[in-house]
């Protein structure tokens, strides 16, 4: 039992590989000595799987809790705390592999266990619903994230006290649901609140407040406040940085980099994005979709910058990483193939890639239905392609679902939400509709001309637009 209890310990502290180590020699004592009850040992199997998949050694980690499953059934323990333990654990482990899909069956019975056995005053409880939320988050169901993250937030406040770390945690969780249901007036009040609180408690430079600084920036983003944002990327790069340059720095350098190709600055971007693909591979798995997220964003400036093959290979490279990784049929490649097509035809002149891209574009909007700036994006690459391809009426259609959706946020004042009106007025006097036209880009390219550089693409729209009338 001593050496199961130093394992925790070192797992807690870090350091994984001897807490693995000292609970296979706890699990090997309790075989030794242990009586008739198979719980004790139960338990100290799912503890080394956990210690093991945070050491990363995922497929050990399942056998271990295979085991333990095994070991319950063949005693006759059905509906048991330890056995929702277990289950509550696996669920976990297809999380930390990213496989939300596996993970849900085996959450949905632990927290089904633990209600049944009336366990729902614990911490251990809070533990296995923050996990179901986490679950409805990926699945973009943001009502059941709130419900469970706001019940598990209430208990964890009552139990651990408003500035525990576990409670933080949940907190920032709630604003990030917030963000992506596009209340970023809410989802802002929420994590400057909690960074507000962390730094009490921490200190400015915890590594948890970088992460947060980095989130903050993002709804700032979202907003198009480039001054807002800035500041809390930049706040989070130094922290970072000074905890070592870690693949942790890389996130809010991406992330800074999109916020400068947004708003016109493209050598900036790719010096950002150059920087963040090269940490992750010098600190993360070349095969992991963090590198193929950088490789996809350095591809997309480089793109913007017309260097389309050094372009095409990174889109390519992180195509067959997320193909690996998630299947043809995920969000992720899908992107990315789309991403592919429009080069294609922007380069080669390829009118197929045209329909290619339509038909790609109704696969990712079926899996983007419940997040709105998502579906925004994606109809307003494909009203842009439509665009560049002179078919007129449906460019008019997919801009105006993308303004629709962008809309639906609580900011479209945008950028973002800008240019795309821009370029519907732009596609509407070119359907001789001149008055619609005169009228929309007169309400939008104040804020077009004010955020986007001359070279942009939406910039020399205007001036063509202008030279027509």
């Amino acid at each position: 039992m001593l050496l199961g209890a130093l394992g925790s310990i070192y797992r807690n502290i870090g350091a994984s590989d001897r807490s693995v180590a000292l609970h296979r020699r706890s699990i090997e004592q309790w075989q030794r000595v242990g009586g008739h009850d198979p719980l004790p040992l139960v338990e100290q199997l799912n503890n080394t799987a956990s210690a093991m998949f945070v050491a990363g050694t995922l497929d050990d980690a399942e056998a271990v809790l295979d085991r333990a499953l095994a070991l319950l059934d063949a005693s006759g323990i059905g509906d048991h705390a330890v056995r929702a333990r277990v289950l509550n654990t696996r669920g976990a482990l297809e999380m930390n592999r990213g496989d939300f899909g596996r993970a849900k069956p085996w959450l949905g019975r632990s927290i089904a266990m633990y209600r049944a056995l009336g366990i729902r005053d614990t911490q251990e409880y809070a533990v296995a619903l923050q996990n179901v939320a986490n679950v409805a988050m990926d699945e973009a169901r943001y009502d059941d994230a709130q419900s469970a993250m706001d019940e598990v937030l209430a208990l964890r406040t009552r139990l651990l006290g408003e500035a525990h770390d576990e409670t933080l945690f949940t907190m920032s969780a709630i604003g990030r649901v917030q963000r992506e249901r596009g209340d970023h007036a809410a989802a802002l009040a929420t994590l400057e609140r909690v960074l507000a609180l962390r730094i009490k408690a921490f200190g400015d430079a915890h590594l948890e407040a970088g992460a947060l600084a980095n989130e903050i920036a993002n709804v700032y983003h979202d907003r198009g406040d480039y001054a807002g944002a800035k500041r809390y990327y930049e706040q989070s790069i130094a922290i970072e940085r000074a905890a070592g340059k870690t693949i942790h720095v890389s996130l809010p350098i991406n992330n800074y980099a999109s916020l400068e190709e947004e708003f016109g600055n493209y050598d900036a971007a790719e010096r950002m994005f150059r920087e963040s693909l090269e940490i992750r591979r010098q600190y993360g798995a070349e095969d992991s979709n963090r590198v193929a997220r950088a490789e996809h964003n350095l591809a997309r400036i480089l793109y913007r910058l017309e260097r389309y093959d050094v372009a095409e290979a990174l889109w390519k490279s992180a195509y067959a990483k997320r193909v690996t990784l998630y299947g043809a049929d995920h969000l992720e490649p899908i992107l990315t193939e789309l991403a592919l097509e429009t080069l294609a035809f922007e380069r080669d002149g390829d009118l197929a890639a045209v329909e290619r891209s339509i038909a790609l574009s109704d696969k990712a909007l079926a899996q983007a239905a419940g997040t709105p700036t998502m579906r925004g994006q994606i109809e307003g690459r494909l009203g842009l392609l439509l665009a560049d391809a002179e078919r007129w009426a449906e460019s008019e259609a997919a801009l105006r679902k993308s303004l629709a959706s962008l809309a639906a946020m609580d900011d479209p004042g945008n950028p973002t939400y800008g240019g795309l009106a821009v370029k519907l007025g732009v596609v509407l006097a070119q359907q001789g509709r001149a008055d619609e036209a005169r009228a929309l880009i007169a309400q939008w390219r104040g804020i077009v001309e004010q955020r986007f550089p001359p070279h942009t693409r939406i910039r020399r729209d205007i001036l063509a637009y202008d030279a027509t009338r």
